[in-house]
């Protein structure tokens, strides 16, 4: 009986509010063993605020018919649903969206490069089997797109490290 209790209250929802955030972290065992209370959780905060995160906590076996559930519930609600397999996961989880909870967007958001090369690098990293640092040795070699398509392989063969 002390072990369920355990269970139970290191399974309950933890909420962490912000003046347009929550964080609501659940387990898919506690949904199984009490159903409509994620659902009314998410249901009870959903107007309050901009952003719901639902962590979820996937500690069964079987998870195909309860993640759909919660994943119904989630799209319901208007929620962003999280899965983590372990207590581990979910605490990362946590810090991660506490340490950016204040920050703007542009903090999380891809840094673009502003000068050519920085740019070309980027395009020549997109093909597959291409490094940055290849990519690099290519753009500084070629100095543009349309001097690098019109060498040949011997010109690619000369840069140190590539075609090795």
């Amino acid at each position: 009986m002390e072990q369920r209790k355990q269970q139970q209250a290191q399974l309950q929802e933890q909420q962490l509010r912000h003046a347009c955030a929550s964080l609501s972290q659940a387990s898919v065992r506690y949904h199984l063993l009490q159903p409509e209370y994620i659902l009314h959780r998410l249901a009870a905060v959903q107007r309050a605020y901009r952003l719901l995160v639902l962590l979820l906590l996937v500690d069964v076996e079987e998870v195909v018919k309860p993640l759909q559930e919660l994943h119904r519930a989630a799209l319901g609600a208007d929620a962003v649903l999280i899965c983590a397999w372990s207590n581990e996961e979910c605490a990362r989880y946590v810090e991660t969206l506490k340490a950016y909870e204040n920050k703007p967007a542009s903090s999380i958001m891809e840094q673009r490069d502003t000068d050519y090369l920085g740019r070309l690098s980027g395009a020549l990293t997109a093909i597959r089997g291409v490094n940055r640092s290849d990519a690099f040795s290519q753009a500084s070699r070629f100095g543009s797109l349309a001097e690098a398509m019109q060498a040949d392989v011997e010109a690619f063969a000369a840069i140190p490290g590539l075609l090795e």
